[in-house]
């Protein structure tokens, strides 16, 4: 029943004070401080899955976990407390590279990114966009914010430059006359590219270019930056004058031939001979031979050319014998017409007989002849000649007895004989007027055989074209 007591003292410390942790969750690449906000005298220990990771107060972390941290009082005591740390993933992001847009352009950004996210744009630091594309028109830094749904965001940097275009003066509109071409001239510089459209179709890289074909063209320049501009011309095809082509003419020389314009009056006409400007009425007569330009301009200033030829053809050129022969007075006389590829108009009184070339006459005065010689070309020239009709007999017209016939009479042969040098036609005809001698004569003398002519009265004539004599002979039987 006996008793013993003892007397024990307790002594209670204190524990640390501690703010708990609060569950953290960062992004992928990020970290995060786990902040003790304790008291500093207190000592720590931070373990991750059973280690001991730092005896810091607080500690930055990346690395998903539940983080354990240990707080000792100075007196022993200790309190321990848990974070947990969620890393979620970043966005998935294709970055966007710098761009060069030209002034007046835009370009839409190519943001590949998951249509599930959220975006921000800005610009030089100010918010402009919260599509998930935009237009850029405007130079700068441009940031591309991307977020997902567990609100991890990448930040992406591009800078836009704004490139000049090039410098261009409007290629005007042109017009062309139908059958010629237009030229599209434009004034850029060599180092740009260029592509001329037609109807939607690539028609030429060059600088310059011709074209016949009428409607809007489409100019594209490209500067060796890039930038793109574009011009159109609006070609416009001209018709040309209705024109009724003029023949080709022939005249005769010393002629003249009209070359008839049949074309509108309200056209503009000129001509031209031996490339110089001829006339500028509307048809003209043309008096040499050779080509003649008709230019034929309607009121747009198209034209067109036509070429005439004038051919000068040669007028006849002949004589005849005798000329101006004196006959007696109940005789006729042949006179005949000398040149080649003629035909021959003979009028006057008296005509006998007309053989084309020749006619015999037998006027009974003095009368006055004309003969019209025509070419195959239908060109003409005349000559007129008188017969000079004596009622005394046999007679011998000479000229200052400048010209010698001997014997007279004659039995086979006559001597003809001149005093001069020059070349002569000699004819003899019969009392009927019957040619039967035509030939040259240039020698000074000559002889000529009349052994078979009849016994008769003769006319002999010797002529030029300035000088003509005539002589009557009597042939005799020795």
């Amino acid at each position: 029943g006996c008793q013993h007591r003892d007397t024990i003292r307790f002594t209670v410390l204190t524990s640390p004070k501690h703010t708990k942790f609060t569950d953290k969750t960062i992004c992928t690449g990020d970290s995060i401080l786990l902040l003790n906000t304790d008291s500093s005298q207190y000592a720590f220990q931070w373990t991750l899955n059973g280690n001991l990771i730092s005896n810091q107060q607080s500690i930055y972390v990346k690395t998903s976990g539940i983080y354990h941290q240990k707080i000792t009082h100075s007196n022993g005591c200790f309190v321990k407390d848990s974070v947990k740390v969620i890393v979620n993933y970043q966005p998935t992001h294709t970055p966007l590279a710098d761009m060069a847009i030209c002034i007046g352009d835009s370009v839409i950004t190519q943001n590949a990114d998951s249509s599930l996210y959220n975006f921000s744009w800005y610009r030089n630091g100010v918010f402009i966009s919260g599509q998930k594309n935009i237009y850029v028109k405007t130079a700068g830094i441009y940031v591309n914010k991307v977020t997902s749904i567990n609100n991890c965001s990448v930040l992406d940097t591009f800078e836009v430059l704004l490139t000049t275009k090039p410098y261009h003066i409007n290629v005007s509109d042109i017009s062309f006359c139908n059958g010629d071409s237009a030229y599209l001239q434009n004034n850029y510089i060599s180092a740009n590219s260029y592509e001329w459209y037609y109807n939607d179709t690539l028609f030429s890289t060059q600088k310059n270019i011709y074209t016949v074909n009428p409607g809007l063209h489409i100019l594209k320049v490209k500067s060796p930056a890039g930038c793109i501009l574009f011009d159109s011309v609006i070609v416009n095809k001209l018709s040309l004058p209705s024109h009724i082509k003029i023949p080709g003419k022939n005249i005769c020389r010393a002629d003249s031939v009209l070359l008839e314009n049949k074309d509108s009056a309200n056209y503009a006409i000129a001509w031209y001979y031996n490339g110089n400007l001829y006339s500028i009425q509307k048809s003209i007569y043309a008096k040499n031979a050779g080509t003649y330009i008709n230019k034929v301009t309607n009121a747009s200033g198209c034209f067109i050319v036509d070429t005439i030829s004038v051919n000068n053809y040669q007028t006849p050129i002949f004589s005849i014998t005798p000329l101006n022969p004196t006959i007696i007075k109940g005789t006729s006389i042949n006179i005949k017409a000398i040149g080649s590829n003629n035909t021959y108009q003979w009028s006057g009184d008296s005509i006998i007989t007309n053989w084309g070339d020749s006619v015999k006459l037998k006027p009974s005065k003095n009368s006055t002849y004309k003969v019209i010689a025509r070419t195959s070309n239908n060109c003409i020239d005349s000559l007129t000649f008188t017969i000079t009709v004596d009622a005394t007999g046999i007679i011998s017209d000479k000229k200052n007895n400048s010209v010698k016939v001997l014997p007279n009479p004659a039995t086979n042969e006559l001597q003809l004989s001149k005093d001069f040098s020059a070349r002569f036609n000699i004819s003899i005809t019969d009392n009927i007027g019957k040619v039967l001698l035509i030939r040259d004569w240039s020698e000074l003398k000559i002889t000529i055989d009349i052994s078979n002519y009849d016994v008769g009265v003769y006319m002999i004539v010797i002529s030029n074209h300035d000088f003509s004599e005539y002589h009557k002979f009597m042939k005799v039987v020795d």
